[in-house]
Formats: structure tokens, C-alpha cells, sequence
């Protein structure tokens, strides 16, 4: 796939991790774990893919990957699955212990 925009935001160094357990809304969840965000932004900065990207892999709008990239809303166990696939990483990448 080939990414044609860029976004600053992808670069952020600030170590930014969601807790990923008692979620609200639709959707399989991930209980008690929390999701390292500076991981999936390392991941989006090699392949050079920009949040409108990543909100076109998982068929969301760029505004509700942004919330979910601040730690406004969380990613869905299905979600993580297609990011997962998609970088060729294994779901427990994105974890911290």
C-alpha cells in the first residue's frame, strides 16, 4: 500500500499508554491490559502512514482514530487484529507487561 499524505502527529515521543480495560460501546474489548500507543506510532512512522491511513485500514473516520490515538476512545480487540495484521506484528506487540 502505498501512503501519500503526512502527519506530524505520527512523531510524537511523549510515552503515551491507554488502559485498555472496562470499555463502553460495541465491540470485543481487551480486560485489564493496557495498549502502548508509541509502538503503533513507531509502526505508522516506518511505513509512513498517517492517521487517515490507519483510519482507512480499520473503516473508521480520521477523526475517531485521532480520539483514539489521544486516549479518548480505545481501540477494539478487532480493530487491534486488523493493525496487527496489517504491520505484521502479533496483537501482544502493542502491550506493555
Amino acid at each position: 500500500m502505498l501512503f501519500k499524505s503526512y502527519d506530524s502527529n505520527i512523531y510524537s515521543t511523549t510515552e503515551h499508554v491507554i488502559d485498555c480495560s472496562d470499555q463502553k460501546g460495541g465491540g470485543e474489548y481487551m480486560p485489564n491490559t493496557r495498549f502502548s500507543i508509541p509502538k503503533l506510532k513507531g509502526l505508522m512512522a516506518e511505513k509512513g502512514c498517517t492517521y487517515q491511513d490507519l483510519a482507512n485500514i480499520i473503516g473508521k473516520s480520521k477523526a475517531t482514530v485521532h480520539s483514539k490515538m489521544t486516549g479518548n476512545r480505545k481501540f477494539s480487540i478487532d480493530e487491534l487484529t486488523i493493525i496487527s495484521a496489517h504491520f505484521n506484528v502479533s496483537r501482544d506487540y502493542f502491550f506493555k507487561e
